[in-house]
């Protein structure tokens, strides 16, 4: 293997496996047939996420949220919001896993799917409402449900929890209220796709010593993200710069474990860089080979801290070499730029913080701390 080969291996990159195979057994070791069976899967080999189910405790419960047969409209991109409700618990349990579930006739339709929280009252009435997002038609205690509490992108896998944290559920304070936002490509406007996509969650009654929350950054979807086209690299950054952490942080800061970079079509690379005191720190996330169809939520090898003060850039870089005009955003299928890190909360189950919603808003003083957002626009 070469240098740079080795190189890449050493990296949490997306790599491109390239497999082929003969469909015939071989009659002996020197007469191997043609490999005309071929194909290539994108992967990380350094990802620690595969085959955790071991570490799960034996009282696990699951519970499916699934968009109601949604027959998707004939455009080529439409956002679907879907409201559910958590399941009634006696006490406080812990999320440790979350995976998607794509129906068959849906693969390569449904393109990411995330999962909001809604801290603020919510009408009981709107349980099971479902509409397309951002068209002025959903109340407004929907749209606000914005705390992002489960990613996943096409491509990805099983999201497993380090053995020691878990995301709260059913316990005082925690969400009743949950919007399914689900992304449909259809570039060809098909007309006769209904879906039942959405996620399935595990979870214990067997808590955990430090709890979950998302901090997001990158940029947001604004009029101001434009590409030229005949571009081999064109980049947009978002920026949380200090006064942002300084706001949005307990103290003792929060520890990242784990990194989602989320793009889309002519996104090529994306790193999530962590600057302190002006410093570049290394880096909270990084794929220089970034595959729109493999998008995964990748463990850090090494846990970081993020304190208050510490800044982060999100880089995205893009490639219009493909495309003929300039491409405008819009909740469609080319630019959004986004890094999801999961985090570990500071201190253990029962301490007291504020939670946060888009970088400094205190809603509560009696809850740990939930979500840390930070865009630039």
């Amino acid at each position: 293997m070469s240098h740079a080969g080795r190189s890449r291996l050493s990296q949490p990159d997306t790599l491109r496996l390239l497999w082929a195979y003969s469909p015939t057994d071989p009659s002996n070791e020197n007469q191997i047939s043609k490999h005309t069976v071929r194909g290539s899967k994108s992967l990380n080999l350094l990802d620690p996420q595969v085959n955790k189910s071991s570490s799960l405790p034996a009282n696990l419960l699951r519970k499916d949220f699934l968009n109601p047969s949604v027959k998707v409209p004939n455009d080529s991109t439409t956002y679907w919001c879907q409201t559910f409700k958590m399941p009634a618990l006696a006490k406080k349990h812990h999320m440790v896993k979350f995976d998607v579930v794509v129906q068959p006739d849906s693969v390569g339709i449904v393109h990411h799917v995330l999962a909001y929280a809604c801290y603020t009252p919510m009408n009981e009435s709107y349980e099971g409402l479902g509409a397309p997002c951002f068209v002025g038609i959903l109340p407004s205690e929907i749209v606000n449900c914005r705390q992002t509490f489960m990613t996943w992108a096409i491509g990805g896998e099983p999201f497993y929890f380090p053995d020691n944290v878990g995301f709260s559920i059913g316990g005082p304070g925690d969400p009743v209220y949950f919007v399914v936002e689900t992304h449909y490509d259809n570039p060809q406007r098909r007309n006769d796709i209904v879906d039942s996509s959405g996620f399935a969650v595990w979870y214990t009654s067997e808590l955990r010593s430090q709890e979950a929350g998302i901090l997001e950054a990158g940029h947001t979807v604004a009029p101001s993200m434009l590409i030229p086209p005949n571009l081999a690299s064109f980049q947009i950054s978002g920026f949380c710069n200090d006064e942002c952490t300084k706001q949005a942080l307990p103290p003792q800061g929060i520890t990242v474990f784990g990194s989602f970079l989320h793009s889309h079509m002519i996104a090529r690379k994306i790193r999530a860089r962590h600057y302190r005191n002006g410093q570049d720190v290394g880096n909270l996330g990084r794929d220089e080979h970034y595959d729109v169809h493999y998008q995964q939520i990748v463990t850090l090898s090494t846990p970081r801290t993020v304190l208050p003060g510490d800044a982060i850039l999100v880089e995205c870089d893009y490639d219009s070499t493909n495309v003929k005009r300039m491409t405008y955003v819009r909740h469609a299928s080319a630019l959004p730029c986004h890094d999801h890190r999961h985090v570990r909360l500071p201190g253990r189950l029962g301490d007291k913080g504020r939670d946060v919603s888009r970088v400094s808003l205190p809603l509560s003083e009696d809850r740990s701390w939930r979500l840390y957002e930070c865009h630039s626009s």
